[in-house]
């Protein structure tokens, strides 16, 4: 007799066609085998762990995915931003996953609100230093020099997977 069966991990996917034998006497061996695979890699896994599909390179997938993110209102949106700090994530998350920089100025996010009209309010300015300074003591943002941040680690490994399941 033959089975069929599929099994999906994040995007990492086997599917196995034969027979019924296997599956019974050694399917778990496959599963735990699977399991293990980014474990024993000495690379670090690729997207957030996910094997890439077959002839797309690295690259090639964070910048489809970082392009799909599309606007900071876009990421204001799938982030659910009410206030003028999430607004600043979502400008800063922008700048570091879809134009790839690793540190902006102040200017940098501004220049990324002021478009996200459907979030922005003018106040948000008036208050970006106590914002910015909140930003930076909850460890969100960095401040790398004068007037000069980044997103925390710790706030990027958060946004992608707040930005992944949006």
């Amino acid at each position: 007799m033959s089975s069929k069966i599929r099994i999906k991990n994040g995007t990492m996917e086997v599917e196995y066609e034969g027979t019924d034998e296997f599956i019974k006497n050694d399917l778990i061996k496959l599963v735990s085998s699977i399991s293990e695979l980014p474990k024993k890699t000495d690379q670090p896994p690729q997207g957030e762990g996910l094997i890439t599909p077959k002839g797309a390179s690295q690259k090639d997938e964070k910048s489809k995915s970082a392009k799909s993110l599309g606007t900071t209102a876009n990421i204001a949106a799938l982030l659910n931003c009410k206030k003028g700090p999430d607004l600043i994530i979502a400008a800063c998350a922008h700048l570091t996953f879809v134009e790839g920089k690793s540190s902006f100025s102040r200017q940098e996010i501004i220049d990324q609100m002021k478009p996200a009209s459907p979030y922005f309010k003018t106040g948000y300015i008036d208050n970006l230093s106590n914002y910015l300074n909140s930003l930076i003591k909850a460890k969100t943002l960095n401040e790398v020099s004068k007037g000069v941040y980044n997103l925390s680690a710790d706030a990027q490994k958060d946004l992608k997977g707040r930005l992944a399941t949006s």
